[in-house]
Parts: structure tokens; C-alpha cells; sequence
């Protein structure tokens, strides 16, 4: 099973986030009673919902953060000449996250009742979200006086990841064709345990 898929989001301006995969599936004996799988693809996540809000928001002009240094209690009276720069975020060098995952596993039925299956995953996320300051003090002066922190929301870090999952299903009672019509019954649960 081939297939392609393409992202793009608003306000991100990375357009190469094609997504090919491929999966195959297996049943090396006749009744079908073992299934081996294995897949691979390239997936991409997006940019968060609250970066591009904190970005639309505290973007150093339309809304303000406020720090007041050493406030009277409880009125702390006019604060303009006690008032700290702004924090300002924006959106950097953002490129949509991308995954690629590695998969193979193998199903087994065991007895009509009884089924158990094993699945391996590696997975390697790249251009994973972070912030960079983009104004940090240099010899204790910031290169723009007028915010404070200056945070850029970017994709510059990536974490590899290994799976292993083991699951059993049994069956309370076996298949059967007139256990189907009932809207529920208590024969028809499963017991599912998985490591």
C-alpha cells in the first residue's frame, strides 16, 4: 500500500513537506493465521496553536507584557519610570516537524480466543519546536533596547525514539455467528493486555 501526501499550514513558510509511505502486509500461511507487517513513512506535525497566538498577541506592539520593578503595596502609583522593555515572539525559521518512522511487527492467532501481536517502531523526529533568543544581552547591553527578551519560535532539534510493544487479546467467548445481531452482550468483550 503506496501513498504520498503534502503539507502546508498558514503562516509557516516551509513548502516541502511531502509525506511518501509504503506498508505491506503479509500472511505467509494459507488460514492467515500469522500476518507479518512493515511500513515506513515520513509525516509532518504543525505549528502549534499557541505560539502563533503568544506570536499574534505579544509581538512588542500590540499587547504588552508589563514588568514593574520593586512595586508599592498595594497601590504601586506611577509606574512609568520603574517599567521594564516588553518581551516580543515571533515566528523564526520555522519549517513544519517532521517524523520518520520505521515500523515491523507480527500477529499471531493463537486459538479462536486467543491472539497476540508484537510491534517494533523507530522513530526520528526532526525539526522539532523550540525558542531562540534573538536578543540576549551582549556585554550586558540588548542589540534592541526596546524589548527585553526577543523569542523566536524555530525548528532546530530532533529526538530518536525506540518502540516495543507486546499485546495479547482473549476473547471471553469464541466467534460465533448469532453472538452478532445482539446490540450488546457480555460474550462479545475482550481481555487486552499489552507491555
Amino acid at each position: 500500500s503506496p501513498g504520498i501526501r503534502y503539507s502546508v499550514q498558514q503562516r509557516v513558510a516551509d513548502r516541502t513537506a511531502f509525506e511518501p509511505r509504503f506498508g505491506l502486509t503479509w500472511a505467509p500461511a494459507s488460514g492467515g493465521s500469522t500476518t507479518l507487517r512493515a511500513s515506513v513513512g515520513v509525516f509532518h506535525g504543525w505549528l502549534p496553536e499557541e505560539p502563533i497566538e503568544q506570536t499574534l498577541r505579544l509581538n512588542g506592539e500590540l499587547q504588552r507584557e508589563i514588568f514593574v520593578l520593586d512595586p508599592a503595596y498595594p497601590d504601586p502609583g506611577p509606574v512609568t519610570e520603574r517599567l521594564l522593555p516588553t518581551n516580543k515572539y515571533s515566528i523564526g525559521d520555522f519549517r513544519l516537524g517532521r517524523n520518520i518512522r520505521y515500523s515491523a511487527g507480527v500477529d499471531r492467532v493463537i486459538s479462536p480466543r486467543v491472539r497476540v501481536n508484537a510491534l517494533y517502531n523507530y522513530i526520528h523526529f526532526q525539526q522539532q519546536t523550540q525558542g531562540h533568543k534573538v536578543n540576549a544581552p551582549v556585554d550586558g547591553v540588548r542589540p534592541d533596547p526596546r524589548f527585553a527578551n526577543a523569542i523566536d519560535v524555530i525548528t532546530d532539534t530532533q529526538t530518536r525514539r525506540h518502540e516495543v510493544a507486546i499485546n495479547t487479546i482473549v476473547a471471553l467467548a469464541p466467534p460465533s455467528p448469532e453472538l452478532q445481531p445482539a446490540r450488546f452482550n457480555w460474550r462479545r468483550l475482550n481481555v487486552n493486555a499489552g507491555y
